[in-house]
Parts: structure tokens; sequence; C-alpha cells
């Protein structure tokens, strides 16, 4: 093919575009310093280009979040910090006026302060950062503390907006921005308020912070999709209930317990909408767990959530007859309780630091029952006892030992008089260490010799040695001593006496008065299973008899555990307990019961009781002045103590948790939190009492219309409290005020600690971001960055081509125009 000039020319001009072109591309990638600038310089690179660009602007963003909550960690921390200021500086008040020998106005000089302390502490809760209340949860626009002219204070934040805001931290993970204003001034654990206008001088104690769930058979129920799901019965914190639920939920369901609102949240994950029906009667756990009664249709991904908060809120106690903390029971003051902040009160009074009310006087028991005469032991009979039949009993034992004595006991004045009316002198050796009936008879530690025809009278009140008591077996009181039977024709109500029972004792007793009705005796046998724990009512007569156990009567129905259904007894027909009873009196070693005899004790008597039932090498001591048992393994092995066990009943009345104590040997178990009976007079945790209690110091005097609160700690109530009493001169309050503040300041210590522990993630989170963005402008300078240098040495090079095209076209034309011619 022959080669024309026109073929060279048009040769020659494409070489030149494709020349200018590259000319061009390398001066953009000068300019720009890029050696990929568009899709067609190179699609792969600039496709991952693209996308390490996308995630340096995600970086970007996460880095200005965590550099706001930067901003706000810093806010928080000077808050916290200026509340902790403030709180050490009443405390300092509390402790510099809770000498008796401050007057009065020094105190009220100082109630001003603590008002100004009040003042303060609202004013740094509504604290702003760009017209944003810090403390305000999802409410952040308006003041979430209100000063009351009381100088009460009022939180204003709803459940659901009182957590502060969620920001992305990370690509798939989220944080608080900060802190809520119910952690900065409250708690949930539950703590003891004594009014300032209390009477009382003594200390008074709860165990709150061991608030409890306790699972049933009045709430074991809850019903998913139309069917029951029954719980483990048992003794629970918040977060044990929460996997219980789960667990018995099955697969694809998550149940956590909001500590900080006491609310249970069950999320559903099992790929279908489920309905939690709440309306059923028989969901009896929907209170317990803190849910109305309107069933929940909850979608996949979706959460259920407790519409108020779970358990007791609060316990209020008044002291409904004043009296004693100690000693005679008889001369200790009562008190009522109330779940719903006074509007309903219990029908039953309790005795304090004991159990519920009862006739008995006297506690006698291995402790104080051994006085000596003419220098022989004489042991009266453990038991409880009014005065008059504790005289008796003293008096038969004395009798025994050497005849002709008399015991009188003087109800006015709460003494005893031992006449001896025999031939011979007799002493009475009180001196004895071993005379430990001493103190409970109101006797001083020396000797008295008795002529015949002359007395030895108390030297002070009886039984003033008394501190806490405690009851173990069945307890039998006015709200659970009660039966209905019927004949079709009429019903009967049949009154157990009250009383402290074990199960066979019981059993009689109630076959005893079901025999005493109008209906004839001899009618019904009742005998008790000591394995199973249930009972047995059998109908030996020729008619049909109905137990009405779902009678609002029937007050005793599950204390011998029937439920509240009515059982119809044909003739020779057997009615057994639905489910077994709590006999109270068993703890557990090695996963063994150990079964304590039935009684009332005093807690060294109780101690003592303990000792003996666990064994060789086992001791067990009780501390009055802390109100705990102690239990030493001295076996030679490890010795497991289940207390996590569900019939261990009585953990709670001792003070330990339901958690087994491994206890090796050499070493000691002791109790969790304050042993006695717990705020409704009962040795065990139940639905009513959340296993808390209410016990007072050893020393004091209650007086009618004294008034006890256990609620959730509350920073600005404690001042209030504090307030009220520097302004009442209540010396007693502002010494509470010492410990309310060092409850107080623990919260904020918490709140200390974790915006730290924030500010540390916050920093490091930072950190992390501004080596990831070095990261990405690392690969992307790798991927699309050029060698400027090597570009200018090209784009010459180029240029010096360009021109040799150029010049070579031209020759090329003047010869095309040469031949031409």
């Amino acid at each position: 093919m022959r080669v024309t000039d026109g073929m060279r020319f048009a040769l020659m001009r494409r070489n030149l575009g494709r020349a200018q072109s590259s000319i061009d591309s390398l001066q953009a990638m000068i300019a720009s310093g890029k050696k990929v600038q568009k899709p067609s310089d190179d699609t792969v690179i600039y496709s991952r280009a693209v996308q390490i660009e996308a995630e340096k602007n995600v970086n970007g963003q996460l880095s200005r979040n965590l550099e706001r909550m930067k901003t706000f960690g810093s806010m928080y921390e000077s808050v916290f910090d200026n509340v902790q200021e403030l709180l050490n500086k009443a405390k300092e008040l509390a402790l510099a006026h809770a000498n008796d020998t401050v007057d009065p106005i020094t105190r009220k000089n100082a109630a001003e302060e603590i008002r100004d302390i009040i003042e303060h502490l609202v004013t740094l809760g509504n604290t702003q950062l760009s017209n944003t209340y810090i403390f305000g949860g999802k409410r952040a626009t308006e003041a979430p503390f209100e000063l009351n002219s009381d100088y009460s204070v009022d939180y204003h934040v709803p459940y659901g907006s009182q957590e502060a805001v969620d920001v992305y931290v990370d690509t798939a993970e989220r944080d608080k921005m900060g802190f809520s204003g119910l952690g900065l001034f409250y708690e949930k654990n539950k703590v003891l308020y004594e009014s300032p206008e209390n009477s009382f001088r003594g200390d008074a104690y709860t165990n709150g912070s061991y608030h409890a769930f306790i699972v049933d058979s009045t709430n074991d129920t809850l019903y998913r999709n139309g069917l029951p799901v029954q719980l483990d019965h048992g003794v629970y914190r918040g977060s044990e209930l929460a996997r219980q639920i789960q667990d018995k939920l099955g697969d694809g369901y998550y149940v956590t317990f909001e500590s900080a609102t006491r609310r249970f949240v069950i999320e559903n994950q099992v790929g279908g909408t489920v309905t939690f029906n709440w309306t059923n009667p028989d969901a009896t756990a929907a209170t317990l767990l803190g849910f109305d009664r309107l069933d929940s249709v909850v979608e996949t991904g979706e959460r259920d959530v407790s519409d108020v908060e779970a358990g007791s809120t609060s316990f209020l106690v008044k002291i409904t007859q004043g009296g004693r903390t100690t000693g005679s029971l008889q001369q200790r003051a009562r008190y009522r309780y109330s779940l719903d902040g006074g509007t309903t009160w219990s029908a039953e009074e309790m005795i304090v630091n004991a159990g519920r009310t009862n006739a008995a006087e006297y506690v006698v028991d291995s402790t104080n029952n051994t006085l000596y005469l003419n220098g022989a032991p004489v042991s009266i009979t453990a038991g409880t006892y009014t005065g008059a039949e504790l005289a008796v009993e003293v008096q038969a034992r004395l009798n025994a030992a050497v005849p002709g004595h008399t015991v009188t006991y003087d109800a006015a004045t709460r003494k005893f008089t031992v006449t001896n009316n025999g031939p011979a002198m007799t002493t009475l050796n009180w001196s004895k260490p071993e005379a430990t009936a001493a103190s409970l008879l109101g006797f001083q530690a020396s000797d008295t010799g008795i002529a015949t025809g002359t007395s030895d009278v108390s030297d002070i009140e009886a039984g003033l040695s008394l501190g806490q008591i405690f009851e173990i077996g069945y307890q039998v009181d006015g709200t659970s001593n009660e039966l209905v039977v019927g004949d079709g024709v009429n019903d009967y109500t049949v009154t157990l006496t009250t009383g402290v029972y074990e199960g066979a004792t019981l059993a009689a007793e109630v076959q005893t008065q079901l025999n005493s009705t109008p209906l004839g005796a001899g009618l019904f046998t009742v005998s008790y299973d000591n394995a199973t724990r249930q009972f047995t009512i059998q109908n030996t007569g020729a008619a049909p008899y109905t137990l009405r156990w779902s009678d609002s009567g029937s007050t005793g129905t599950a204390l011998l555990g029937f439920d509240a259904t009515d059982t119809v007894l044909a003739a020779g027909a057997s009615d057994v307990s639905d489910f077994a009873t709590d006999p109270r009196n068993t703890i557990y070693k090695d996963g063994v019961a150990v079964t304590l005899d039935v009684g009332t004790y005093t807690g060294a008597g109780l101690a003592e009781e303990i000792e003996g039932k666990l064994g060789a090498g086992f001791r067990a001591e009780y501390d009055s002045g802390v109100r705990k048992f102690s239990i030493y393994n001295g076996t030679g092995v490890p010795v497991a103590l289940n207390w996590a066990e569900t019939t261990a009943t009585v953990a709670a009345m001792l003070g330990f948790d339901v958690r087994d104590s491994i206890v090796a040997n050499g070493s000691t178990d002791v109790s969790d939190f304050d042993a006695g009976m717990l705020v409704d007079g009962t040795n065990g945790a139940n639905s009513i009492n959340n296993r808390i209690k209410i016990a007072f110091g050893t020393d004091g005097f209650l007086a009618a219309d004294d008034s006890f609160e256990i609620k959730d700690l509350d920073i600005f109530a404690f001042l209030k409290n504090f307030q009220d009493a520097l302004e009442g001169n209540n010396t007693t309050g502002i010494r509470a005020a010492v410990r309310d503040l060092d409850y107080s300041l623990d919260v904020v210590s918490k709140n200390i600690t974790n915006v730290g522990m924030l500010t540390n993630k916050v920093d490091t989170l930072i950190a992390e971001k501004e080596t990831r963005d070095y990261h990405y402008s690392q690969i992307e300078s790798d991927m699309v960055d050029a060698d400027v240098a090597q570009l200018v040495a090209e784009f010459n090079a180029m240029v010096n081509s360009y021109q040799a095209l150029l010049y070579s076209m031209s020759k090329l034309q003047d010869l095309s125009i040469m031949n031409y011619m």
C-alpha cells in the first residue's frame, strides 16, 4: 500500500493530539498533586478513594461527637466536684452540731447555711451548656430541678426522658452523652429517713440495700401468647430475677433489670410478634414486675418495659404505742407499717426489735435460764412467758431444789419478789457469772441471803437485758389465724391460737379448732408431712363439708399451703396442701437441711441453737452491737452454707444474702446485713416485706406518732431533714445527718469515678479517631497522590516531544507544498 502525504499528516496530527492530552493531564496532576482525578484515570483506585473519603467523613463526625462529649465531661466533672465540696461542708456542719452542748441559736444559723447549700445544689443541677440543661436527659430544654419554698426539691424529668441522649462514638457503638439528674442526687438503694420531729433519741437502722424480689405461689406466673410461664420460687435481686424470666421464656428473649429505674425490660428477638397477657387474672407476676393490667403486643426487635417501678417503693413506719426498744416485750414500743405512703396500714402491730404482737413478756433460752440457790444451779425451762407465768415457773424450779419459796410478779413495777417461807435461810447467788437469769429477773450481781419470812425484790425492772428477739417456726398471728368451714347451710370461722409452731403442733392446733365448731367434735383429723411440708385435712364425719379457702376471712389459707379455691370434702375425703409450706426453721449445710427447734430466742440463744444443730467443729455467735451472726468452721474441711437454697428461709432473718458461702476450715461466715425480724414482723423474706427490716438501737424510748420511712436515697431529702433537725434543735436528727451525708458522698464519689472513666474513654477514642484519620490519609495518599518531581520531568519531556512533533509536522507541510509546485 502506498503511504501518501495525507496519511502521514493524519498520523502526525493524532500523535500531536495525544501529546497535547498527556500534557494537559500532567499539568492537572501537577496542579492537584493527584494522579487519579476521575474514574477514567483508574476505576479501581478511584472507587477505593471515594470509599476512603466517605470513611474519613464518618470518622470526622465521630471525632466531633467525642469532642462535644469531652466538653460535656468537663462540665460534669466540675459540677460533681462542686457537689462533693458542698456535701463535705454540710457534713462538717453536721459533725460540729451533733454535740448536745451546741445552743439552739447556733444551730439555727447552721440551718441557714444548709439552705444556702440546697440552693447552690439546685443551681448546679440546672447547669446549662449552650442552652442545654446537662442533667435534663432527653428533655434538655427545661430545668430538671425546682426548689420549693420549704426547701424540698422536685425533680421534673419524667420516666423515659431521664437518661442522657445517645451519640455514636464509633461506627457501631453508641454511648450516653452525659449523666442523668436522677443519678446525680438519687439512688435506688433503700435508706431510712427519720422525721426530725421524732422524740426518739436512739439510732434506727435498715438493710435497704438488700431490697429483693420474692417469687412465691401468689406471684409466680406470667402469660405469653395465652400460655402460662411459671417462675421458680425464691428470693432474687433484680438482675437475678431478670435472668430467671429470660431462662423461662426461652431462646429469642432478652430480659434485663434497669437498677437505676427499677424496671424490667423484655426484648423480643424471636422473629415474630409476641403478646404478653398482663390482663389475664392468673398473670400474678404482673404487679411484682411492675406491669399494668394491659396486654402488651411486642413486635420482633421491640421491648416491653415495666410501667411502674417494680417492688415496694417505700415503707412507712409509725409508732402506735410508745415504749422501749429493748427489754421486756410488753414494755416495748409497737408500730404499724404502710406500703402506700400512709393510705392504708397493717392490721397487726409489730413489736420493736421483735416479731408481731404476742402476749409474752419474757423470752427464756439457754443464754438466760440459770440462777443459783445456795450455790447450786437452778434451770428455768426455755420458752416465752408473761411476768406472772415466769414467776410461777421460777417458783416451781426453786421449790424443786429447796421447798418453801413463793415468787410473785408486780406488773406495775415490772419486778419479781422471791419470799422464803422455809425453815432456814437461803441464798440467791446473783454474783455468780453463771447466774444468767439475774438481769432477766431484774437482780443486780450481788448475792442475797433471804431469812425465813423475808423477801428479795428485783433491783431494777426485769427484762432490760433483752435485745433483739427472733422467732423460729410457723408464725400464726392476727393476719393468718382464721379459717372458714361450712356445711352447706352455715359457714363457721375457726380461729387459731396465735404463736409460733412447728408443723406437727400447728396441725394439732388446726385439728383442735376445726373440731370445736358447732359442726361437732371429732369430724376432722389434721396431719403434717415433714418431708413435703404439706398439711392434710381429712373429713372423718358422715356428711360433706366445705373448706372455704377462697373466703376473704380465711387468712390462714397461704400459711397452710392451700390455693384460694374452695374444697368440698366428701365423707372420708382429704384435702392436701397445694404447695409446700414454709416452716421458716431451716438452714442448709453442704446441701443437707439443718432444722432449728421452733421457738422464740434472744440473739445469743439463737446462736447457741444454730451451733448445736450444725454440730461438732462449728461455733456460732451473735454480736448485739452490730446485730450480726457469725458462724465459724473448725471442722477441718471446707463447708458450704447454702443460703441460696430456696427453703433456707431463715437466711434473711439471720442477715445472710441469697448466695452460698464456701467457708474454709478456720474461716467465718458473717451476716451480710443486720439480723432481726423483717419490717412486717415475720422471720422470712416475702412479697410484702421485700426482705427489708427496721431495727432500733438498744438505748432509747419511742413515743407514739414517731415516724420513719424506708425509701430510695434522696440527697435533697437528707438535707431537708438536716435543715429541719437544726431548726428544731434535734440532736438525734443531726447525728443521723452525718450518716445520711456519708451515703450522699458515696453517690457523688461514684459519679466522680464514672465521669473520670468516661473522660478517659473519650480521650482514648479521640486518639483512636486521630490515628484512624492519619491512616486514612496515608492510604489515600498512597493510592492517588502523585510524585510531582517525576511528573514535572515527564511534563518537560512531553513538551519537548510535542514541540518536536510540531516541527516535524511543519516540515511535512513544507515538503508537500513544494512537491505540489
